[in-house]
């Protein structure tokens, strides 16, 4: 199965969307771009009203360029304002507090991924050059 990810908003989701990256990989996952994905994971943000707008632009870029794809979206737009969501061409919508636990393989299986912090990523995984360690689970919407 070919995934995308795209992340929006804070150091948590990026963490999150490593979390999710590792758990499609272990599964014989291949990142991709976009246009060629058969899972696109959009981890949102609320913080602002133009944070939530960029993902609901980002959903609506994704289906355009890539139709066939499942659209999942996660994260604290999609656990504050899923209804919002649930009206844009998406396949599933996964709150905060389980979006490190589920997601979603070619032909609709569902998986749990494992608990605790787990191996940690290497440097250049994601494109990056160090690794986020998640430190808090859950969010109180402080930083909105």
């Amino acid at each position: 199965m070919k995934y995308a990810i795209l992340t929006f908003g804070c150091r948590t989701n990026q963490a999150d969307s490593f979390d999710l990256e590792r758990d499609l990989r272990a599964r014989g996952g291949e990142e991709t771009r976009v246009e060629s994905a058969d899972l696109v994971l959009v981890n949102t943000c609320s913080v602002t009203a133009t944070a939530e707008q960029a993902a609901r632009q980002a959903i609506r870029r994704v289906a355009r360029l890539n139709p066939r794809a499942r659209i999942v979206a996660t994260g604290c737009y999609a656990t504050r304002r899923s209804p919002d969501l649930v009206s844009l061409p998406v396949w599933r919508v996964v709150r905060n507090d389980i979006k490190t636990g589920v997601g979603v393989l070619g032909g609709g299986d569902t998986y749990v991924a494992p608990a605790g912090l787990g191996p940690m990523p290497g440097p250049g995984t994601r494109g990056r050059t160090l690794c986020l360690l998640r430190v808090q689970t859950g969010c109180n919407e402080g930083c909105t």
